[in-house]
Protein backbone atom coordinates (compact mmCIF):
# COMPACT_ATOMS: atom_id res chain seq x y z
CA UNK A 1 0.00 0.00 0.00
CA UNK A 2 1.28 3.50 -0.83
CA UNK A 3 2.00 5.66 2.22
CA UNK A 4 0.27 9.03 2.71
CA UNK A 5 1.48 11.90 0.51
CA UNK A 6 0.11 14.97 -1.24
CA UNK A 7 -1.40 12.59 -3.80
CA UNK A 8 -3.40 10.92 -1.03
CA UNK A 9 -4.56 14.25 0.35
CA UNK A 10 -6.22 15.01 -2.98
CA UNK A 11 -8.40 11.88 -2.87
CA UNK A 12 -10.86 13.68 -0.58
CA UNK A 13 -9.60 17.27 -0.84
CA UNK A 14 -9.14 18.31 -4.49
CA UNK A 15 -6.68 21.05 -5.38
CA UNK A 16 -7.77 24.30 -7.03
CA UNK A 17 -6.24 23.06 -10.30
CA UNK A 18 -8.47 19.96 -10.19
CA UNK A 19 -11.58 22.06 -9.69
CA UNK A 20 -10.53 24.35 -12.54
CA UNK A 21 -10.00 21.30 -14.75
CA UNK A 22 -13.56 20.17 -13.96
CA UNK A 23 -14.88 23.54 -15.17
CA UNK A 24 -12.99 23.11 -18.44
CA UNK A 25 -14.29 19.56 -18.84
CA UNK A 26 -17.82 20.91 -18.46
CA UNK A 27 -17.13 23.41 -21.25
CA UNK A 28 -15.88 20.70 -23.60
CA UNK A 29 -18.78 18.36 -22.82
CA UNK A 30 -21.14 21.22 -23.63
CA UNK A 31 -19.32 21.87 -26.89
CA UNK A 32 -19.15 18.15 -27.72
CA UNK A 33 -22.36 16.65 -26.24
CA UNK A 34 -21.55 13.33 -27.90
CA UNK A 35 -18.74 12.83 -25.36
CA UNK A 36 -19.36 9.45 -23.72
CA UNK A 37 -15.89 8.46 -22.52
CA UNK A 38 -12.85 10.31 -21.17
CA UNK A 39 -9.35 8.98 -20.49
CA UNK A 40 -7.24 10.46 -17.67
CA UNK A 41 -3.59 9.88 -18.59
CA UNK A 42 -1.06 9.56 -15.78
CA UNK A 43 -3.87 9.23 -13.23
CA UNK A 44 -1.71 7.87 -10.38
CA UNK A 45 -3.93 6.59 -7.56
CA UNK A 46 -6.91 8.29 -9.17
CA UNK A 47 -7.19 11.31 -6.86
CA UNK A 48 -8.38 13.70 -9.57
CA UNK A 49 -10.14 11.01 -11.60
CA UNK A 50 -12.49 10.23 -8.70
CA UNK A 51 -13.48 13.88 -8.54
CA UNK A 52 -14.22 14.06 -12.27
CA UNK A 53 -16.12 10.76 -12.42
CA UNK A 54 -18.28 11.85 -9.48
CA UNK A 55 -19.13 15.20 -11.10
CA UNK A 56 -19.87 13.74 -14.54
CA UNK A 57 -21.79 10.55 -13.77
CA UNK A 58 -23.15 10.36 -17.32
CA UNK A 59 -19.64 9.86 -18.74
CA UNK A 60 -17.39 6.81 -18.50
CA UNK A 61 -13.88 7.55 -17.22
CA UNK A 62 -10.75 5.45 -17.76
CA UNK A 63 -7.80 6.15 -15.48
CA UNK A 64 -4.52 5.10 -17.13
CA UNK A 65 -1.07 4.92 -15.55
CA UNK A 66 2.04 2.82 -16.20
CA UNK A 67 2.55 2.19 -12.46
CA UNK A 68 0.77 -1.05 -11.59
CA UNK A 69 0.92 -0.40 -7.84
CA UNK A 70 -0.85 2.94 -8.21
CA UNK A 71 -3.50 1.43 -10.47
CA UNK A 72 -4.07 -1.37 -7.94
CA UNK A 73 -4.49 1.24 -5.21
CA UNK A 74 -6.87 3.28 -7.38
CA UNK A 75 -8.98 0.20 -8.10
CA UNK A 76 -9.18 -0.66 -4.40
CA UNK A 77 -10.18 2.90 -3.54
CA UNK A 78 -12.94 2.83 -6.14
CA UNK A 79 -14.41 -0.29 -4.56
CA UNK A 80 -15.09 1.92 -1.53
CA UNK A 81 -16.23 4.91 -3.57
CA UNK A 82 -18.52 2.81 -5.78
CA UNK A 83 -18.21 4.87 -8.96
CA UNK A 84 -19.69 2.63 -11.64
CA UNK A 85 -18.62 4.97 -14.44
CA UNK A 86 -14.91 4.62 -13.63
CA UNK A 87 -12.27 1.94 -14.11
CA UNK A 88 -8.49 1.88 -14.12
CA UNK A 89 -5.92 0.15 -16.30
CA UNK A 90 -2.13 -0.06 -16.15
CA UNK A 91 -0.65 0.85 -19.50
CA UNK A 92 1.98 2.95 -21.24
CA UNK A 93 0.15 6.19 -22.07
CA UNK A 94 2.31 6.72 -25.15
CA UNK A 95 0.49 3.87 -26.94
CA UNK A 96 -3.10 3.56 -25.58
CA UNK A 97 -3.46 0.15 -27.24
CA UNK A 98 -6.97 -1.20 -26.71
CA UNK A 99 -8.64 2.08 -25.79
CA UNK A 100 -7.79 4.19 -28.80
CA UNK A 101 -11.19 3.68 -30.45
CA UNK A 102 -13.30 4.23 -27.33
CA UNK A 103 -12.15 7.64 -26.11
CA UNK A 104 -13.96 10.90 -26.90
CA UNK A 105 -11.95 13.20 -24.63
CA UNK A 106 -8.52 13.07 -22.97
CA UNK A 107 -7.27 14.65 -19.74
CA UNK A 108 -3.80 14.86 -18.28
CA UNK A 109 -2.63 16.60 -15.13
CA UNK A 110 1.07 17.12 -14.29
CA UNK A 111 2.17 14.37 -16.69
CA UNK A 112 3.47 15.98 -19.90
CA UNK A 113 6.08 17.83 -17.81
CA UNK A 114 7.59 14.45 -16.85
CA UNK A 115 8.45 13.74 -20.50
CA UNK A 116 11.65 15.01 -22.08
CA UNK A 117 10.18 14.67 -25.59
CA UNK A 118 6.67 16.03 -26.06
CA UNK A 119 6.01 13.89 -29.16
CA UNK A 120 6.32 10.74 -27.04
CA UNK A 121 3.53 11.99 -24.79
CA UNK A 122 1.20 13.02 -27.61
CA UNK A 123 1.63 10.03 -29.92
CA UNK A 124 -0.78 7.82 -27.99
CA UNK A 125 -3.34 10.59 -27.75
CA UNK A 126 -3.20 11.28 -31.47
CA UNK A 127 -3.64 7.58 -32.25
CA UNK A 128 -6.88 7.69 -30.24
CA UNK A 129 -8.15 10.71 -32.23
CA UNK A 130 -10.23 12.21 -29.38
CA UNK A 131 -12.58 15.07 -30.13
CA UNK A 132 -10.82 17.18 -27.52
CA UNK A 133 -8.07 17.11 -24.93
CA UNK A 134 -7.11 19.19 -21.90
CA UNK A 135 -3.53 19.04 -20.63
CA UNK A 136 -2.44 20.74 -17.41
CA UNK A 137 1.32 21.20 -17.65
CA UNK A 138 4.17 23.69 -17.88
CA UNK A 139 4.21 25.85 -21.03
CA UNK A 140 6.26 28.86 -22.11
CA UNK A 141 5.18 31.74 -24.37
CA UNK A 142 8.46 31.86 -26.29
CA UNK A 143 10.24 29.46 -28.69
CA UNK A 144 11.93 27.56 -25.86
CA UNK A 145 11.69 24.09 -24.39
CA UNK A 146 13.33 23.89 -20.97
CA UNK A 147 14.31 20.56 -19.39
CA UNK A 148 14.26 20.86 -15.59
CA UNK A 149 15.48 18.01 -13.40
CA UNK A 150 15.06 18.45 -9.64
CA UNK A 151 16.91 16.33 -7.10
CA UNK A 152 15.43 16.63 -3.62
CA UNK A 153 17.78 15.68 -0.77
CA UNK A 154 15.21 15.90 2.02
CA UNK A 155 13.29 12.99 3.54
CA UNK A 156 10.53 11.81 1.22
CA UNK A 157 7.53 9.58 1.64
CA UNK A 158 8.08 6.17 -0.01
CA UNK A 159 5.92 6.85 -3.09
CA UNK A 160 7.74 10.05 -4.05
CA UNK A 161 10.91 10.18 -6.10
CA UNK A 162 14.22 11.83 -5.23
CA UNK A 163 14.53 12.89 -8.87
CA UNK A 164 11.68 14.69 -10.61
CA UNK A 165 11.24 16.33 -13.99
CA UNK A 166 9.40 19.63 -14.44
CA UNK A 167 9.96 20.13 -18.15
CA UNK A 168 8.55 23.20 -19.88
CA UNK A 169 7.44 23.18 -23.52
CA UNK A 170 6.96 26.00 -26.02
CA UNK A 171 3.32 26.88 -26.62
CA UNK A 172 4.05 27.71 -30.26
CA UNK A 173 5.79 24.40 -30.88
CA UNK A 174 3.02 22.40 -29.22
CA UNK A 175 0.37 24.27 -31.21
CA UNK A 176 2.20 23.73 -34.48
CA UNK A 177 2.68 20.04 -33.77
CA UNK A 178 -0.98 19.44 -32.90
CA UNK A 179 -2.18 21.56 -35.81
CA UNK A 180 -0.51 19.15 -38.21
CA UNK A 181 -2.72 16.43 -36.73
CA UNK A 182 -5.89 18.49 -37.09
CA UNK A 183 -6.23 20.17 -33.69
CA UNK A 184 -6.66 23.83 -32.79
CA UNK A 185 -5.10 24.76 -29.45
CA UNK A 186 -5.47 27.47 -26.85
CA UNK A 187 -3.79 28.06 -23.47
CA UNK A 188 -5.14 29.32 -20.17
CA UNK A 189 -2.58 30.26 -17.49
CA UNK A 190 -3.35 28.86 -14.06
CA UNK A 191 -2.61 30.71 -10.84
CA UNK A 192 -3.95 29.52 -7.47
CA UNK A 193 -6.58 31.87 -6.04
CA UNK A 194 -4.79 31.94 -2.68
CA UNK A 195 -1.10 32.46 -1.83
CA UNK A 196 0.97 29.38 -1.02
CA UNK A 197 3.74 29.60 1.61
CA UNK A 198 7.39 28.80 0.97
CA UNK A 199 8.36 25.35 2.35
CA UNK A 200 10.19 25.90 5.63
CA UNK A 201 13.09 23.56 4.84
CA UNK A 202 13.71 24.90 1.33
CA UNK A 203 12.71 21.56 -0.20
CA UNK A 204 10.55 20.86 -3.22
CA UNK A 205 7.03 22.20 -2.90
CA UNK A 206 4.96 24.78 -4.71
CA UNK A 207 4.82 28.30 -3.29
CA UNK A 208 3.75 31.64 -4.75
CA UNK A 209 5.51 34.95 -5.29
CA UNK A 210 4.07 38.29 -6.42
CA UNK A 211 5.49 39.10 -9.87
CA UNK A 212 4.56 41.18 -12.91
CA UNK A 213 2.79 38.08 -14.25
CA UNK A 214 0.50 37.53 -11.29
CA UNK A 215 0.26 38.01 -7.53
CA UNK A 216 0.40 34.21 -7.14
CA UNK A 217 3.14 33.18 -9.59
CA UNK A 218 4.20 29.63 -8.76
CA UNK A 219 7.68 28.36 -7.94
CA UNK A 220 9.24 25.19 -6.56
CA UNK A 221 12.66 25.75 -5.05
CA UNK A 222 14.46 28.07 -7.52
CA UNK A 223 12.27 27.01 -10.48
CA UNK A 224 9.46 29.08 -11.99
CA UNK A 225 6.43 26.88 -12.76
CA UNK A 226 4.37 28.37 -15.64
CA UNK A 227 1.33 26.12 -15.22
CA UNK A 228 -1.20 26.32 -18.03
CA UNK A 229 -4.21 24.43 -19.24
CA UNK A 230 -3.81 23.54 -22.89
CA UNK A 231 -7.10 22.91 -24.66
CA UNK A 232 -7.07 21.24 -28.07
CA UNK A 233 -10.12 20.55 -30.20
CA UNK A 234 -10.42 18.64 -33.45
CA UNK A 235 -10.84 21.07 -36.34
Amino acid sequence: MIEPSSEWQQVDHPYFSTMRMAELISNEVERFPETKSIADLGCGIGAQTFYFADKFRQINFIGIDYNEQRISTATDLNVKKGLKNLHFISQDISTLVGVEKSVDGVLSIHTLCCFKVMETFFQGILSARPKWLIVNSLFWDGPLDVLVHIRDHTNLTPDEYVDSDFNIFSKDRVSEYLSKSGYATSFLPFYPPEPLPVPLNGARGTYTVKTDWNAHTQFSGPVHLPWNFMIAEAK
